[in-house]
C-alpha cells in the first residue's frame, strides 16, 4: 500500500470512530479523559503511541508535547505475536487496504473501547501500568 493511501486510510478510520484531526495527532475528547494519538517514527520503526489526560487536571492552553506531567506515552501493539519493537511496528507497504482497515479497526476498539465505556475505571484498572502523575493518583484517590 502507498503512503498516500495509508494516510487516507487512516484518517477515515480515526474519524469514524469518533477522533478529531488536529496537526498530526488525531484526539478522541471523551467525558473524563482525552486521549491523543500519533503517528511515530523512532529508528525507523513506525508506530501508534497515545496519551491520555485527565480532563480535569490537563490545562488545554498548553500543547499536550509540553505537558509532560499529565499523560502516558503508550505504544499501541497491533501484532502482539511478534516479539519485542516488532509488536508495534506498521509497515504499511506490506499491507492491503483491507487487512490494513480491518487491523486499525480492531486496534481503536481494542485500545479505546473500554475509554469509552468508564474511562476512570479503565485508568484505575491499569495504574500499576500506566506511570500516573502524583496530580493523577490524588485526582483518582489512589494514593
Amino acid at each position: 500500500m502507498e503512503k498516500r493511501v495509508f494516510n487516507k486510510i487512516t484518517k477515515e478510520i480515526f474519524l469514524e470512530y469518533g477522533f478529531i484531526k488536529d496537526k498530526n495527532n488525531y484526539i478522541l475528547k471523551l467525558e473524563d479523559v482525552s486521549i491523543v494519538v500519533k503517528f511515530c517514527s523512532w529508528r525507523g520503526v513506525k508506530s501508534f503511541n497515545y496519551y491520555f489526560y485527565i480532563n480535569d487536571l490537563y490545562d488545554d492552553s498548553i500543547p499536550f508535547q509540553f505537558n509532560r506531567g499529565m499523560f502516558t506515552e503508550i505504544k499501541m501493539e497491533h501484532t502482539p505475536k511478534l516479539p519485542g519493537y516488532h509488536a508495534h511496528e506498521i509497515i504499511f507497504e506490506k499491507y492491503n487496504e483491507i487487512e490494513y482497515e480491518q487491523m486499525l479497526k480492531n486496534m481503536l476498539r481494542t485500545y479505546f473501547d473500554p475509554y469509552k465505556h468508564d474511562a476512570i475505571k479503565t485508568i484505575k484498572d491499569n495504574e500499576a501500568i500506566l506511570l500516573l502523575t502524583k496530580e493523577a493518583k490524588e485526582k483518582l484517590n489512589i494514593i
